[in-house]
């Protein structure tokens, strides 16, 4: 058993499972579009924990979030609830009535909306899963970034009335303007799939993350610094992050990206299916389930690449132009 393992040892290193796509966007990333904001923004501590949140951390990581911020919070068993207390909201007006929730499934092992509510002026801003600002009588805005989401609230609630004018300045225009009100349209289709695809991508980019664990834990057992229970439980942590990865992808489902999605999930599944039968294989020790990895491993490459086949042909079908798209590629290749 320990030689076929060897084998496979061998196989994991020699076939690249990871480097076909770029890393996530790290908290260091965070932290820098945060100070970016500052600048010009002054953010409290609420506005400030909205923008380190996002939707694929886990649910421990976000508590731990919330518990450093310093603000009161309060688990309903759905939702984890952010804000100030009675003192605080007294004496800080422009944060009277702030709130942030955080709703999760059940299981506690997925975050599904993150939204910060203003009450004062009635806005929203939401991650669900796109990025969306809503505000009174007006049409929901997706917007590509939370920086665009908090520099309209800044604005929003501290200039009220400009802030409102120019929406019903905006609307006459589009009303007068059908052309505008189309062109407009196909923004607003472009700008959702790039956000859409962010998360999509980021979701594989994620699942090629954990398989990054196999080679390490295959590299310690060729080095002599494992053992295979150890394998055996990174194996099965590796399978359950995957089960989370593809969960996750269906609730990005907005029809239009159905085959993007598709794809993406098959790349996940394989990865999964990698992690299942080295587990089986140590179970059991029956040769097929060594079979089935090594070809799952090989498969890989070929997910890939239908990934980002899909990927590019998403993008050109919400009205991307060809620049625009490799505008996007490039900016993945450069991280590489």
């Amino acid at each position: 058993m320990k030689k076929i393992l060897v084998s496979l040892i061998t196989i994991l290193l020699a076939f690249s499972l990871v480097g076909c796509f770029a890393n996530a966007p790290t908290q260091e990333e965070k932290a820098t579009m945060i100070n970016d904001i500052s600048k010009s923004i002054e953010l409290d501590e609420l506005q400030t924990l909205y923008l380190s949140l996002d939707r694929f951390m886990t649910y421990e990581d976000v508590e731990k979030a919330v518990n450093a911020s310093g603000l009161i919070s309060k688990n309903s068993g759905t939702s984890l609830q952010c804000g100030y207390d009675s003192d605080v909201v007294s004496s800080l007006f422009n944060k009277k009535g702030d709130l942030l929730k955080i709703d999760y499934s059940g299981t506690k092992k997925s975050i599904d909306y993150i939204t910060y509510y203003n009450y004062a002026k009635d806005v929203t801003l939401a991650e669900n899963p796109t990025l969306v600002i809503k505000t009174p009588n007006a049409k929901d805005k997706k917007v590509d970034s939370k920086k665009e989401q908090i520099e309209f609230l800044n604005t929003y609630v501290h200039d009220d009335f400009e802030s409102r004018n120019k929406i019903t300045v905006d609307a006459r225009e589009r009303w007068l303007n059908p052309e505008l009100a189309e062109k407009e349209a196909l923004e607003l289709a472009k700008s959702t799939a790039i956000a859409l695809d962010n998360q999509i991508f980021e979701m594989v980019i994620n699942s090629e993350k954990t398989m990054q664990l196999l080679q390490d834990g295959a590299e310690l057992i060729s080095q002599d610094q494992g053992n295979l229970l150890e394998f055996y439980e990174l194996a099965k942590q590796v399978k359950d992050n995957q089960s989370t990865f593809y969960s996750n992808l269906s609730k990005l489902n907005d029809k239009a990206n159905k085959d993007y999605i598709a794809v993406c999930q098959d790349y996940v599944i394989n990865a999964k299916l990698i992690a299942d039968n080295l587990m089986k294989y140590i179970d059991k020790q029956e040769l097929k389930y060594m079979s089935e990895v090594t070809q799952r491993i090989e498969l890989a490459e070929e997910h890939s690449s239908k990934v980002i086949a899909e990927r590019m042909k998403y993008l050109s079908s919400q009205g991307l132009s060809d620049d625009e798209i490799t505008n996007i590629l490039s900016s993945v290749s450069k991280t590489e």
